[in-house]
């Protein structure tokens, strides 16, 4: 599958994410840093992998975007679990990208043409 331009491979999952940017993960243990997600050098939602958002937020120990966030807690409030949710993000976090180049957009167009 061609990737979009400046993406190669699925949105960043926890565990990488963990080992590349181990200050998304703060330890309840840091008041100053759980206070001020902002102060954290290297942001990356560990949610939908994405490192551009204007807001931070914690959400069980783990840094996301505010987005993600709203998601989550909207979900907790149905009662739906957390790794439901995460799954969700994380789809629709792939499908972005995979659409995100509007050579691909194209391409995908005509070989639904093709296909009718």
């Amino acid at each position: 599958a061609a990737s979009a331009e400046g993406y190669d491979g699925p949105p960043m999952d926890i565990n990488t994410a963990q080992q590349m940017y181990p200050e998304a993960f703060i330890p309840l243990s840091n008041p100053k840093l759980r206070q001020n997600p902002n102060a954290i050098r290297h942001r990356i939602c560990t949610a939908c992998g994405q490192t551009a958002s204007a807001q931070w937020r914690f959400w069980d120990n783990y840094l996301v975007c505010n987005k993600c966030w709203m998601r989550k807690r909207s979900a907790r409030r149905r009662g739906l679990p957390d790794e439901t949710v995460n799954a969700q993000i994380a789809a629709e976090a792939m499908k972005a990208a995979a659409t995100s180049g509007s050579s691909k957009r194209s391409k995908s167009s005509k070989k639904r043409d093709e296909d009718d």
